[in-house]
């Protein structure tokens, strides 16, 4: 079980087919190991990617719906987990509870540096903590593009446009073909004034069935 769940984890940071195998990988760990808490919480997280990312022939609702079912699971085992705290905390998040929000995020991140507190400082308009919290993410992952989209975030929010430029073309070069990043690219290009290019790319995104 332990093998499968290291290549689930692995699969899961994939988009197409290679995660479509860590889920499956992931979901034999839980049939395995079922009172497992880390198997299940890692299962939620990669029904999540493929929810924001959906590989060929994934139903976005039903990916949602498992990744609530997997999170209960892993809730009941185990409180002591950092993707279990992310959970709660976004809970709380939702909820408009700052202050548990950002409990859970902070024990959350102090378990696992990867796990941002962004969406919290963006939300609440503590950018330079929001940037900060992007940084470690870069230095911690520079190559993976999913945290290269997720660091230009609190720079688009915070109008810092020339950083979130910087970040989302790099995303482009890595996936070119990312109707996700060119929808959001196309956003930047609007808000710094440069309409025309912003609208191109936003048709683009949405023939491409952005969502």
């Amino acid at each position: 079980a332990y093998e499968l769940y290291v290549k689930g984890q692995m699969l899961g940071r994939e988009i197409g087919s290679g995660m479509l195998t860590g889920i499956a990988n992931l979901e034999k760990v839980v049939e395995l190991e079922p009172e497992w808490a880390a198997g299940w919480s890692s299962l939620a997280q990669i029904y999540w990617s493929a929810a924001e990312w959906p590989p060929e022939g994934i139903d976005r609702a039903e990916m949602l719906r498992k990744r609530q079912v997997a999170e209960e699971r892993a809730l009941a085992l185990n409180t002591d987990d950092a993707y279990v705290h992310w959970i709660l905390g976004v809970r709380a998040f939702e909820e408009f509870d700052w202050e548990t929000a950002e409990y859970h995020w902070n024990v959350a991140h102090d378990m696992d540096p990867g796990q941002s507190r962004q969406d919290l400082y963006y939300t609440l308009k503590r950018f330079e903590e929001a940037y900060a919290d992007a940084e470690e993410l870069l230095r911690i992952e520079p190559e993976f593009y999913v945290i290269v989209r997720v660091a230009g975030i609190p720079y688009y929010y915070g109008r810092k446009f020339d950083r979130a430029l910087e970040l989302w073309e790099e995303v482009l070069r890595m996936e070119p073909d990312s109707s996700l990043d060119i929808r959001n690219l196309g956003a930047l290009y609007c808000a710094m004034g440069r309409t025309d290019e912003g609208i191109a790319l936003l048709e683009k995104a949405q023939s491409m069935g952005a969502y």
